[in-house]
């Protein structure tokens, strides 16, 4: 019998194919983390954009007789949220409809214990002034998109990665 012939690893081979296995599995799962949160922002900025926008159109076709606005609240405790409402203001309107943001995203813009009201004039679909909503997403690569609205009533968004 020949015994100084074996098949087979050794120890230290299976040590380190263990050892690569776990820095790529932790690599993967870091870069599927963030792609995920990165992900969550870019879908919690559409969906708000389309709540300003239909809010938006509902002022230009005086929906139901009435103006419409959307309020975002970024309360000092609790969830972040933004309310769709009818009427000349906030304080003067009802509200139509509240929505929370999720998936680990928070306002930036408004800041904390603050909001911002968005009046839409009627058959225009415009806004006062000029404004800048800010969300920040989680995760590692804390990523940040901006929803821009003019007074000429154009709505844009862009995402930056820190």
């Amino acid at each position: 019998m020949n015994f100084g012939q074996r098949g087979g690893f050794t120890l230290i081979e299976l040590a380190i194919v263990i050892t690569i296995s776990v820095v790529i599995s932790s690599a993967v799962f870091l870069n599927l983390f963030n792609y995920r949160a990165s992900q969550n922002l870019k879908l919690t900025l559409t969906e708000v954009t389309a709540v300003i926008r239909d809010s938006q159109q509902r002022a230009i076709s005086q929906e139901l007789g009435k103006s419409w606005g959307v309020r975002l609240i970024n309360p000092e405790t609790g969830d972040d949220r933004y309310e769709v409402f009818s009427g000349p203001s906030y304080s003067l309107g009802v509200v139509e409809k509240s929505y929370g943001l999720s998936r680990g995203v928070q306002f930036g813009s408004p800041f904390s214990s603050s909001t911002i009201d968005l009046d839409f004039s009627a058959v225009k679909g415009t806004i006062a002034e000029n404004r800048i909503i800010t969300l920040i997403g989680a995760g590692g690569e804390r990523s940040i998109g901006d929803i821009i609205l003019n007074n000429l009533g154009l709505i844009n968004t862009r995402i930056e990665k820190n």
